[in-house]
């Protein structure tokens, strides 16, 4: 594990920019110099940044080694140790550079790079592995802000949405990998947070065993610090291996975590959850705090929406869109026979939002039908029926309350 050694960081970075400027050449201090700037400006303001990637781009495409190694040479060692604070938080202007390098990864329609970016023949293959090579060799140096740093940079590349386009050395990824895995057990939180990110890209659910998943996972109940907790929620891939490890975070002790948890359990389908994870539901609908609630019933019912107003179906989010709105099949997979508490205040959540099933028990007939052939009452309709007429007489709709019970006999 990395230390928190201090040293006189920036007295050792200006000695290292004159060893620098007498080594250069001619050409490459004259390039040195226009760089710079760009770069200064970008720190300051990303305003500025489209305009320089295109001075930036013009002066790579004439000389893209060169560049690279000026930047990692010269650019990116001050960044890396010049923003030592004693908070965990970076300076803005830090954070404004490594969004310009992943801009300028990106930059130059990186899509249609097609065959070169293939056979690693392009100016993005080369530059990104190179950034990304010098973050590596400092994600484990004794300087916090360094790793802080380092993790970013690869996480600004690695989360990016066109990340996908990039062609990235298969040993540089182990690398990352490892690296990664390694910084999750970082004294500082920060980089930890930041690690979890990256590892999202890493994760393989179609393995028997994966590492990746498995570390995720076991930051979620063990990290003392509520926020990796958290970011180790959202980041982990979701499937039948870690629900069960994100079902236990919704009984975490902070709420932040909780309503993490719940947001991430939105994302699984209810039809593949055992009855066995089932019980957490309860505990959702009546915890005390109600951030915590609503974010169980948003899990649930989706967002919330008026059926009166529009006959069309509204796409929402939450369990009752993965059954495509089929309040039954809902029941069903919840396990009404062995979740009837848990069961019967989803389905008054569903009634009360205008949620209803389809054309069941909406007259007489359709009732005498279903009391002569009792092989079609199963438990899930038997309960639907039930709690929907304990609804009609709670809003004393007693005309509809009258079309839903059974005739009485004479």
């Amino acid at each position: 594990m990395a230390t928190n050694s201090k040293s006189k960081v920036k007295g050792k970075v200006t000695d290292k920019a004159k060893q620098i400027e007498k080594v250069l050449t001619k050409e490459e201090n004259e390039l040195r110099l226009k760089i710079i700037p760009i770069f200064s400006k970008s720190q300051e303001t990303e305003a500025y940044h489209n305009i320089g990637l295109r001075d930036l781009l013009a002066l790579y495409k004439d000389n893209p080694v060169i560049c690279t190694q000026l930047i990692i040479s010269c650019i990116l060692p001050f960044t890396f140790y010049t923003g030592e604070t004693k908070s965990e938080k970076k300076p803005k202007s830090i954070n404004r550079i490594f969004t310009f390098l992943q801009k300028f990864c990106m930059y130059d329609d990186v899509e249609k790079c097609g065959t070169e970016c293939k056979e690693r023949k392009c100016n993005h293959f080369m530059f990104t592995n190179e950034i990304l090579r010098f973050s590596v060799s400092k994600i484990e140096d004794g300087n916090k802000c360094a790793r802080v740093c380092a993790v970013t940079l690869i996480s600004h590349i690695l989360t990016h949405a066109h990340y996908k386009y990039l062609t990235i050395s298969p040993d540089l990824l182990n690398n990352i990998h490892s690296g990664l895995l390694e910084r999750t057990n970082d004294i500082s939180s920060e980089v930890r947070i930041l690690s979890v990110k990256c590892l999202s890209a890493f994760q393989n659910d179609e393995r028997k065993k994966d590492v990746t998943i498995d570390t995720v996972a076991n930051l979620m109940g063990s990290d003392k610090i509520s926020k990796v907790r958290k970011t180790a929620i959202e980041s982990i891939t979701v499937s039948a291996r870690s629900v069960p490890r994100i079902v236990q975070r919704t009984r975490d002790v902070v709420t932040e975590v909780r309503i993490a948890a719940y947001k991430v359990l939105a994302k699984y389908s209810v039809v593949n959850l055992s009855h066995f994870q089932c019980d957490f539901l309860l505990s959702g609908l009546e915890d005390g705090d109600e951030a915590v609630r609503t974010e169980c019933i948003k899990m649930v019912c989706g967002t919330e929406r008026d059926v009166s107003k529009s006959k069309e179906k509204k796409e929402t989010h939450g369990w009752i869109n993965y059954v495509d709105g089929d309040v039954i099949k809902l029941l069903e997979s919840l396990h009404v026979e062995k979740h009837e508490e848990n069961c019967e205040k989803v389905l008054l959540l569903l009634l009360e939002r205008g949620w209803k099933a389809a054309n069941l028990f909406e007259n007489r007939d359709q009732i005498e039908v279903y009391l002569d052939t009792p092989q079609f009452l199963k438990p899930s309709i038997a309960f639907y029926w039930r709690v929907y007429c304990q609804f009609l007489k709670s809003k004393k709709e007693r005309q509809h309350l009258n079309k839903v019970l059974p005739p009485i006999q004479q």
